[in-house]
C-alpha cells in the first residue's frame, strides 16, 4: 500500500509541474504521415527523423495504412500495383517517393 501511495504521489507531483513551452513543442512531430481516410487512432505508430533542408523535424508515421507497400512486391502483378500505390500515397502526402518509402520501411 505504501508504494502505491508513493507512486500516487510521485504521478501527481509530475502531473502539475510546468513544462517549458519550447520543449513540449520540440517533442511533438510536426507532420504525422497516415491515410487521409484514418478517423480512428493509428494502433502501429512510430516516429522517424526527417531532414529537409539541413533543418531536423520529426514525423509520426502510421505503418499501418502502408502496410501495402512497407515489402517490396514478390510478382511482377504486385510489382506494378505497387509501383501505383507508392506514386498516390506520395502525392497525397506530398513527399517524394524516395522519402515516403525511407519514412515507411
Amino acid at each position: 500500500m505504501k508504494k502505491l501511495t508513493l507512486l500516487l504521489k510521485v504521478l501527481v507531483t509530475f502531473s502539475i509541474m510546468e513544462i517549458p513551452q519550447s520543449l513540449a513543442q520540440s517533442a511533438l512531430p510536426e507532420h504525422c504521415i497516415q491515410s487521409p481516410s484514418r478517423v480512428k487512432a493509428c494502433p502501429h505508430t512510430i516516429f522517424k527523423r526527417q531532414v529537409v533542408n539541413k533543418s531536423k523535424h520529426i514525423v509520426c508515421v502510421c505503418l499501418e495504412d502502408f502496410n501495402d507497400i512497407r515489402f517490396p512486391a514478390q510478382t511482377a502483378l504486385e510489382q506494378a500495383k505497387q509501383k501505383l500505390a507508392i506514386k498516390q500515397y506520395a502525392a497525397e502526402q506530398g513527399l517524394s517517393e524516395a522519402e515516403l518509402l525511407r519514412l515507411i520501411r
